[in-house]
């Protein structure tokens, strides 16, 4: 298995810019996860199908499970709360370096609070400019090669 590049792409959409009727900008609900894609464990904190928070002590593979009874119930909004935290802390993981790290941060937060309203930032204006730029100069220099 070789390293990943950076920077990499990790998702691209097929749909152009800003159209909010595109299937990939549409959420699923729980159900599809389960029956469609077989996503069961989608977190290591929350489970969202039961609406229960995960430890130590829930988790089978851990040498604290069973020491504390029940599992730790929780609402539907904890539950939403810990799953985004979890997502900006696995996202860190891809956007270790550059002017651009704390960008998707900002992005999940908007998501989470943004209540579906456009993401709008001067830094993903310029690295959106940097990208189509680039884009052009390599397709210059293929033309010209």
């Amino acid at each position: 298995m070789t390293a990943l590049q950076f920077p990499c792409t990790i998702f691209q959409t097929q749909n152009r810019m800003d159209d909010n009727s595109a299937k990939d900008m549409c959420c699923g609900d729980l159900s599809q996860l389960k029956t469609h894609f077989h996503l069961l464990d989608v977190s290591t904190r929350a489970n969202p199908y039961h609406l229960t928070k995960i430890t130590p002590f829930t988790q089978p593979q851990s040498m604290f499970y069973g020491f504390r009874g029940e599992e730790e119930k929780i609402t539907r909004q904890q539950c939403a709360n810990i799953l985004f935290d979890e997502f900006r802390d696995l996202s860190r993981l891809f956007s270790i370096y550059g002017p651009y790290k704390h960008l998707i941060e900002k992005m999940i937060t908007h998501m989470q609070y943004g209540n579906g309203k456009p993401f709008t930032s001067m830094h993903l204006d310029g690295a959106l400019k940097e990208h189509i730029l680039e884009r052009i100069r390599q397709r210059t220099v293929r033309a010209c090669g």
